[in-house]
């Protein structure tokens, strides 16, 4: 996959216009010819465009380097899949779920993708199976920890149930206070699971010592822009948790003003 199929996938899936995604680094004709394979990007405006946005860096340059868009007769379908999860839509997720059934030999990849959808749509891991939750709680318990098995976790989490979820971010941040990498990848899978536990311990109404941990964690990551809107949710969930309606307020405010609003919105309490 080239640069310009890769930000027009990711573009996509988090459902921004190309005027939103160059985040004024640099102009929306210019960026549209990248998109297209006319014009080459420069490094450094391609890293700030995706910090801006807050993409994954990790998803985006596997992106480039694991698939064809050729080849991958999967590609639309995970990038759609991937865009109905952002936008909350459970019509569109049940069709998609329909067009998997009906394909042959689909990878278990997506079977897990889609659950991981249904759950962070209902906020619930009710639709996954047991079978699932197993498996999933199976291939972490095994692995050895680094930025890969940080992002599956990241992304897994809801999937699990909630002490079980704990045992394994635990672990986890355990793994990485042991070797504190910096690079940007692996703080962004750290923070996504401090942030996506959080959440998680929130709908499930978890122990207080598991929000702690999380959030305490989230706090020690060195400061670093691509994690800033990360760190700010933390302090989001801080303040739910002890109950500090008017920092609620304060950072509800910022995250509607920046256009992150939808992040939070399922635990704002009206």
């Amino acid at each position: 996959m080239t640069i310009g199929e890769a930000l027009k996938s990711i573009r996509l899936e988090h459902g921004l216009t190309q005027k939103e995604m160059v985040a004024g680094f640099t102009t929306e004709s210019f960026y549209s010819k990248v998109e297209h394979n006319i014009h080459k990007i420069d490094a450094e405006v391609l890293l700030n465009i995706l910090v801006a946005n807050h993409i994954d860096l990790e998803d985006f340059f596997d992106k480039i380097l694991s698939q064809d868009s050729k080849k991958n007769p999967y590609f639309e379908l995970e990038s759609q899949l991937k865009f109905v999860q952002n936008i909350k839509d459970i019509t569109k997720l049940d069709k998609l779920a329909e067009n998997l059934k009906n394909k042959n030999n689909i990878p278990e990849v997506f079977k897990v993708r889609l659950e991981e959808s249904y759950a962070w749509i209902f906020h619930s891991n009710a639709h996954a199976s047991i079978q699932l939750k197993k498996k999933v709680r199976r291939q972490l318990t095994k692995c050895e920890w680094n930025k890969f098995s940080y992002t599956f976790l990241s992304h897994a989490i809801i999937l699990l149930d909630i002490d079980d979820a704990y045992k394994l971010v635990d672990s986890a941040f355990k793994a990485y206070e042991r070797d504190p990498q910096t690079d940007v990848y692996t703080l962004q899978a750290i923070s996504q699971i401090c942030i996506n536990f959080l959440n998680c311990c929130y709908h499930q109404k978890a122990k207080r010592k598991y929000i702690y941990r999380a959030s305490i964690m989230l706090k020690s990551l060195p400061a670093n822009l691509a994690i800033g809107l990360e760190k700010i949710i933390g302090e989001y969930y801080t303040a739910l948790l002890k109950n500090n309606k008017q920092q609620q307020k304060e950072i509800v405010k910022l995250l509607k003003l920046v256009g992150y609003y939808q992040l939070i919105e399922d635990t704002v309490e009206e």
